[in-house]
């Protein structure tokens, strides 16, 4: 950035910069995740991405249904947002636990309606899917807010990259099952 910039120009030239960084993020995340699922593909039964197929389902429904938008607001309204983080999180530990204690609820009587009562333990252990993203720190909405997209990436990645070594590793070494998926 050149010297006597404006706060426009700044922003301006993050986002720009940023926008690569995003675009690299997003690629490397894609070619992880077809990589993945060649490989599981290749050592997993259709049967087990059907069961994950409904656990996706019943998760992501259940979660964007009690989405609040706070902290998008938050962030939008840029404002001095750091008295509300403690009570966002809050709020969604709050909502997340609710969900996840609902997924238990529901995961016998799915399973019975779905004619796989096998299941019923990985549909309930499936409400942590709600719950453990909601376990981050709250603070991380401030590399949004700073357009400090290498942190952006470099968090993302760690997922990225676990998420492979975690499934594949399960398939291989402890059980060839729609466990490694869920995991």
């Amino acid at each position: 950035m050149r010297k006597g910039a404006t706060g426009k120009e700044i922003t301006l030239s993050k986002s720009i910069s940023g926008g690569g960084g995003l675009a690299a993020g997003s690629f490397v995340q894609k070619a992880l995740s077809i990589g993945t699922f060649i490989v599981l593909a290749r050592l997993l039964t259709p049967e087990d991405y059907g069961l994950m197929a409904v656990v996706l389902i019943i998760t992501t429904l259940a979660d964007r249904f009690t989405a609040h938008g706070i902290q998008t607001a938050l962030v939008q309204e840029g404002k001095d947002m750091e008295e509300y983080l403690d009570d966002v999180w809050t709020l969604d530990i709050l909502k997340s636990l609710i969900v996840a204690l609902g997924v238990v609820v529901i995961a016998y009587p799915l399973s019975i309606f779905l004619h796989i009562p096998e299941a019923v333990n990985f549909i309930r252990l499936s409400g942590l899917l709600v719950l453990l993203p909601n376990l981050g720190n709250a603070r991380q909405i401030y590399f949004f807010t700073r357009l400090d997209i290498k942190k952006i990436f470099l968090r993302d990645l760690s997922g990225y990259l676990a998420y492979p070594i975690l499934a594949i590793g399960w398939t291989i070494f402890i059980d060839a099952s729609a466990w490694a998926l869920l995991i």
